[in-house]
């Protein structure tokens, strides 16, 4: 059976915009939930590129 999360915001896309995103509502004191296709190893999707991998290289998120 598919587990049930309840959240004041949804955030589809764990990209650099779906990230600011996600922070701006959590500022606002708001629960999210952030869905993304890729594992927690990859979020950032291609933020690494777009900075030309100067800002992102070796940071990886990690879980609470």
């Amino acid at each position: 059976m598919a587990k049930m999360i309840a959240s004041d915001v949804l955030v589809v896309g764990g990209g650099l915009a779906g990230i600011v995103a996600a922070l701006e509502a959590l500022l606002a004191g708001k629960s999210v939930t952030l869905a993304d296709r890729d594992t927690a190893d990859s979020m950032g999707g291609l933020a690494l590129w777009a900075f030309g991998g100067k800002m992102l290289v070796g940071r990886r998120c990690r879980n609470a």
